[in-house]
């Protein structure tokens, strides 16, 4: 509830202004020991839910930020197989217990690392353009997305489904076409954004596999009589018809810099979504 607050001020957007003093004020636990809510922040504690969902769709998945993460990913991994960081988990645990070398490894050493590639690795090399990319905060280009509202029963849409295995088959062959090291092309898929992680509607052997911790992740209201009921099992309430949602993205993106060949990768993506 706290990172809502501080994230819709720091980024500016309406999203994430939920009621949290009344919120705190009206947390309790019932007979049971369940972190419960008194039924009269109902109304507080949806609008909390929706908007975590619009923060995920709008912020923390938007396309520039989850292209910068990407281009660090993909960036990592090839320093990683370029011998530029440590590759086994024995060289790594050398590192945690030297005490003075433990102490140099932050955000500053590989930024270090990332700028001194960006310049020492070879003109035609992909690594030397991811590295570049971050360093210079150029954002790689979106060139394909596709997202979809489904049931939470994990199928994906037509639209999506087509999307992905096209990219997984296709993306060698489309790379060569526009001249794009296959390198440079970042496929990233967001998680799965929910309203609930569990539906309102859910048959006896689902229930009997539901963890503790999902079960404890549910929004549970205390009436005024002293019982406890969990809000998606309300027919009133908006969780009890979205609780059952979910959100799926599939991304491309490109580093690159020519418009050209940005353009030419663009046409390439629109044509898998053409069925065939």
């Amino acid at each position: 509830m706290d990172y809502l607050v501080r994230d819709a001020i720091a980024t500016g957007v309406p999203f994430g202004r939920i009621d949290l003093n009344y919120l705190l004020s009206n947390l309790d636990l019932d007979g049971d020991d369940n972190l419960v809510l008194h039924a009269k922040a109902e109304t507080a504690v949806e609008h909390f839910i929706v908007a975590r969902y619009f923060m995920s769709k709008a912020v923390y998945f938007h396309k520039t930020v989850f292209a910068f993460e990407a281009l660090m990913r993909q960036t990592l991994f090839l320093l990683r197989e370029d011998d530029e960081l440590w590759k086994s988990g024995i060289d790594i645990e050398k590192l945690v217990r030297h005490q003075r070398e433990f102490l140099t490894f932050h955000d500053g050493k590989i930024d270090s690392i990332i700028e001194e590639q960006a310049d020492a690795q070879p003109k035609a090399s992909a690594l030397r353009r991811l590295c570049r990319a971050l360093r210079d905060r150029k954002p790689p280009k979106l060139v394909g997305e596709v997202s979809s509202l489904t049931h939470k029963d994990g199928s994906r849409s037509e639209e999506l489904t087509r999307f992905v295995t096209r990219r997984g088959d296709q993306l060698e062959a489309v790379a060569k076409e526009c001249g794009i090291p296959i390198q440079c092309w970042l496929w990233e898929d967001p998680k799965d954004v929910a309203f609930e992680k569990l539906g309102p509607l859910m048959s006896m052997s689902e229930a009997a596999s539901v963890s503790p911790q999902a079960s404890a992740e549910l929004v549970r209201l205390l009436d005024k009589k002293g019982k406890t009921v969990l809000l998606m099992e309300k027919p009133s309430s908006i969780l009890h018809h979205l609780g059952g949602l979910k959100l799926q993205m599939a991304r491309l993106y490109v580093v690159e810099e020519n418009k050209a060949k940005i353009a030419k990768a663009k046409r390439a993506v629109a044509a898998w979504m053409k069925k065939s």
